[in-house]
């Protein structure tokens, strides 16, 4: 009985531990790309990726973390809205996946209204840092006449 007890309390804190983690992995990516999207700020993005971070874009460019801190005034973003689909956490590397919703430019040019994304996090030293991310937008099928 006291060895279910003990397993009980270990399962109910280490479900606690992941659903902290999720809370704290969906508000930094909120808070860095509302920050680089809306503020055109790439401070907080700088600070909570690592050095050989990269970003799949949407037209399938590879771009690097300098590349992508030196072309945020690209984009003249007026509102964001996110939807997160699905966090998967397994040790020190998590996984978030859904939808941003921007109403802006791109050089000019009117952002797609919805992109999809995959962002995964590695856990160092106790703090989550993006590593790499891909942004593609959101097509709709043809349907036929």
């Amino acid at each position: 009985m006291k060895v279910w007890i003990v397993l009980i309390g270990l399962l109910t804190s280490s479900m606690a531990v992941a659903s902290d983690d999720s809370k704290s992995l969906i508000q930094l990516h909120e808070e860095i790309t509302r920050a680089y999207m809306l503020d055109g700020n790439v401070a907080p993005l700088d600070e909570a990726t690592r050095q050989d971070y990269f970003l799949v874009a949407g037209i399938g460019l590879l771009e690097t973390k300098e590349h992508v801190l030196q072309t945020a005034d690209n984009l003249k973003v007026t509102q964001v809205s996110f939807h997160n689909d699905r966090i998967i956490i397994n040790d020190d590397t998590a996984i978030l996946t859904g939808t941003i919703n921007p109403v802006g430019t791109i050089m000019g040019h009117p952002l797609p209204q919805q992109f999809r994304y995959l962002s995964v996090f590695i856990k160092e030293q106790g703090s989550w840092k993006l590593q790499a991310r891909s942004i593609t937008p959101v097509r709709k099928p043809a349907t036929k006449s």
